[in-house]
């Protein structure tokens, strides 16, 4: 049902992947629902990064639990809190599938977590002002890069 639901022009983001252990798992799942497609990471040069604003990074965006103060610049969530092996969880991307002419029919945002910026915003001041904004951002310019492609 997944596979014709792209096919015929739907749209999926997938959310909150941490670490190769948990990416490994979803990616599994999608070869069997689009066998013979490959991921491709979706950089910052990709018009979704620029169809409303101007996103020169792709956003890290941690769980409230982990998005204290204490953290500084370090928004990485901690290698205990997800499945092993985790790797590195300190790069966050966007990886997308791709139909035959070049339509972007599935994104993935892995090690991040976008909606926890939408869903956490009265988390505080500090956590709207440094996350949610980020999260919003994106989350407009990928709605709006759905809707006119």
């Amino acid at each position: 049902a997944l596979r014709d639901y792209l096919a015929n022009g739907g749209f999926l983001w997938v959310d909150d992947f941490w670490g190769e252990a948990e990416w490994a798992s979803f990616e599994r799942f999608m070869r069997e629902v689009l066998p013979g497609n490959r991921w491709r990471v979706v950089d910052t040069t990709h018009p979704i990064f620029s169809t409303v604003f101007e996103i020169e990074e792709m956003p890290q965006i941690p769980a409230s639990t982990f998005a204290g103060r204490y953290y500084d610049d370090y928004t990485a969530e901690p290698q205990g809190a997800h499945r092993q092996p985790s790797g590195s969880l300190e790069t966050p991307t966007m990886r997308g599938y791709f139909d035959d002419d070049g339509q972007l029919m599935v994104i993935g945002t892995h090690n991040t977590d976008i909606a926890d910026g939408w869903e956490r915003e009265a988390y505080g001041q500090w956590y709207f002002e440094r996350f949610s904004t980020r999260s919003y951002r994106l989350g407009v310019n990928v709605i709006t890069y759905v809707l006119t492609h």
